[in-house]
This record gives structure tokens, sequence and C-alpha cells, in this order.
């Protein structure tokens, strides 16, 4: 690349009452895959997934000792999978079909737990219940654990 060019795409920082030249900032650093791979628990990641369909039951039932907003549940970067994927993975992996596929299925997951929260808090119990059982989550479970299997084969093949 001409070196005219890669002054023109470089980042700069400049000072404006200063006549030195401006200090480049250099580009962030991409992390390694085993970076990556290091950053996430993938079994405990599929685990906590797996908990959300008890802690939605006992939501149902009134036996969970959490107050469950679905304007929280719905975000799919707040657990350690998402902020994985929002953040490292994305800087790693983010231009690839599978990831897109991971974090859209992440987001999809979330998005149908939040669907339960709200049928749960109209009092719709027999809705939500269906959800949880056969409905959208039950599908979406189904999928983010085979997303997530199939990205721990992924990550641990050389």
């Amino acid at each position: 690349m001409p070196t005219w060019l890669e002054r023109l795409l470089r980042p700069t920082v400049s000072n404006p009452k200063s006549m030195d030249p401006p200090v480049t900032v250099p580009p962030r650093a991409m992390p390694s895959s085993a970076q990556v791979r290091q950053a996430l628990d993938i079994p405990g990641a599929i685990a906590a997934h797996l908990a959300w369909k008890k802690r939605l039951e006992d939501y149902l039932q009134g036996d969970c000792r959490d107050i469950l907003d679905p304007l929280h549940v719905c975000r799919d970067d707040q657990c350690p999978l998402g902020r994985w994927i929002h953040g490292l993975a994305a800087q790693r992996y983010g231009g690839t079909p599978g990831f897109a596929v991971l974090r859209a299925t992440h987001a999809e997951f979330h998005y149908a737990a939040a669907r339960v929260v709200m049928l749960a808090q109209a009092r719709r119990d027999d809705q939500a219940r269906e959800e949880i059982l056969r409905g959208e989550f039950a599908r979406a479970s189904v999928r983010i654990q085979s997303e997530l299997a199939k990205l721990y084969l992924a990550l641990e093949s050389p």
C-alpha cells in the first residue's frame, strides 16, 4: 500500500496548538484464536442457557427470587456468552457466516425468554408454559445449544 494511503487511512490525534506532526494511534490488535477460546467457557455457557428453562418455570410458579424484567432479559449482550459474542469473538470472527448464525441465534433465545416473562406478567401462564415446552423458547433453546456445540467443536479443532 502506498505510504500516502497508509497515512490517510491511519487514525491520528492532532494537537492544533502544536506544530508537531500528529500522533499515530496504533490499531487495536486482533485477539488470537487462543485468547478468544480461553475467554469463554462453552460448556458453562450451554449450562447457563439450559438453566433459563428452570428459571422461567420457577418464575411461572412464583418460586423465582429474581424479579425478571423483559427489557433486561431480551438483552443478548448481558450474559457472559453475549459479552463474549459482542466483544472478543466479534473482533476475531465477526465476518464469518457461522459467527453471524451464532449471534442471531443467541439474540433469538433472549427475545424468546423475554416473551415468556411478558406472558407470565400478563397472567397468560398457559401460553408461557407452552412457549417453554414447545414454543419459540423451546426451539431457540435447542438452537443455541446446537450452535454452541458447533462452536466448541470448531474452536477445539486444530
